[in-house]
C-alpha cells in the first residue's frame, strides 16, 4: 500500500495514530461484532454500528487530509492512484455505509417491537 501512499513509509504522525486507533479500538469492537454475528447475539448491531462509524470517520479524515495536501503523498500513476488509493479506500466507505444502514434498520425494528410490547402491556 505504501506504493500508493508514501505516508506509510515515513511514519507520518496522522497515519500512525489513525492506524493505531484502528488496530486497538476498531479491532476490539470488530471482534465483539464478529462474536455477535456468530452467536446471533443482540450485541452484534451496536458493535457493528460503532465499528462501521469509526471506519467511515477514519477514512473520511484520511481522504480529506490527502485532498487538502493536494495528494502530494499519493503515487500519480493511474494503477496506484485508482487501483490502490481510490478503489481500496472506496471499499472502506461503501461497506461501512451498508453496515450502518443494516444496523440502524435492525435497531429501529427492535425498538419498534419493544415499544409495541410496552404499549400492549399498559393497555391491559
Amino acid at each position: 500500500y505504501a506504493h500508493a501512499d508514501s505516508r506509510y513509509l515515513t511514519s507520518d504522525p496522522f497515519t500512525v495514530i489513525m492506524e493505531g486507533i484502528t488496530a486497538v479500538f476498531d479491532g476490539s469492537v470488530a471482534a465483539i461484532a464478529a462474536y455477535g454475528i456468530i452467536a446471533d447475539s443482540p450485541v452484534r448491531h451496536p458493535a457493528q454500528l460503532i465499528t462501521s462509524l469509526a471506519q467511515l470517520y477514519g477514512n473520511v479524515l484520511y481522504l480529506s487530509i490527502n485532498y487538502m495536501e493536494d495528494f502530494r503523498h499519493t503515487n500519480p500513476h493511474p494503477y496506484y492512484f485508482y487501483g490502490y488509493f481510490v478503489l481500496m479506500n472506496a471499499v472502506w466507505i461503501v461497506v461501512p455505509l451498508y453496515l450502518i444502514h443494516d444496523s440502524c434498520r435492525s435497531i429501529y425494528r427492535g425498538m419498534l417491537i419493544a415499544q409495541r410490547a410496552t404499549t400492549v402491556k399498559k393497555s391491559n
